[in-house]
């Protein structure tokens, strides 16, 4: 295992300067010499054996377990000298990757067919379980706290405040509401531009209880849409 680890390490690692103390105990150093000098020790054979497998998953999950230990420096610098090689994976680990990537994408495919059945999988679920842990509207992205005092359901009306004026929606356009759950955020829009949207919105509304399975929309639809906030997906 030690000449294996090391084989593969010498490959990889050619900038920067990194000192491996194998399970066994047997020292070897890699990398060209420059930087920081860093040392790094692995505790179990096991931990070698995830980091030739899949470098990518096993350093992540050897460091976590305590079977990889960085005795000098940082984790935040020896990260730093394995993302600063030529090469971003090693030459023994892009199979791996790439059968990764086919088989994670054949998983992810999502046809009509099965987009209904993902949806329902994933939202379909006891409304008391999602009571334990979201806002009175059921609110399923993140909220402002603009005090720490302030409390789920304030900080959540603050973020559809926000959110609803940066919009500045126009008469006749329609919006497309991603990331907010049950529809709360295209109700304040509509309640925020007074009586007359309000009787539309409420006219026009899906039942927050089956909103989830109407998820799984027509996508060969026509419609236009106007705006699309997708809260949760990137910073508002």
């Amino acid at each position: 295992m030690d000449r294996l680890l090391r084989g593969f390490l010498s490959q990889f690692v050619r900038r920067g300067s990194l000192t491996v103390t194998t399970a066994k105990g047997s020292k070897f150093a890699v990398g060209d010499g420059s930087g920081e000098p860093i040392a790094v020790r692995f505790v179990t054979a096991e931990a070698e054996r995830k980091i030739l497998v899949n470098p990518e998953l096993g350093l992540g999950e050897a460091y976590m377990d305590g079977e990889f230990v960085v005795e000098r420096s940082s984790i935040a610098d020896a990260l730093a000298i394995l993302l600063d090689q030529p090469d971003l994976l090693p030459q023994w680990a892009k199979p791996w990757w790439h059968l990764r990537y086919l088989t994670r994408h054949l998983k992810q495919f999502n046809p009509r067919s099965r987009s209904r059945s993902n949806v329902a999988h994933h939202y379909d679920l006891d409304a008391r379980l999602y009571s334990l842990f979201l806002d009175a509207d059921k609110q399923y992205s993140c909220a402002y706290f603009e005090t720490p005092e302030t409390t789920l359901d304030d900080a959540q009306l603050a973020k559809k405040r926000h959110i609803t004026a940066k919009l500045r929606v126009k008469r006749g356009q329609r919006v497309l509401d991603i990331g907010s759950g049950w529809g709360g955020l295209g109700r304040a829009g509509a309640l925020s531009r007074g009586d007359r949207r309000r009787r539309r919105y409420r006219h026009h509304a899906v039942d927050r209880a089956v909103a989830g399975r109407h998820c799984a929309r027509d996508r060969e639809g026509s419609d236009q849409i106007g705006t699309l906030p997708a809260p949760g997906l990137s910073r508002h």
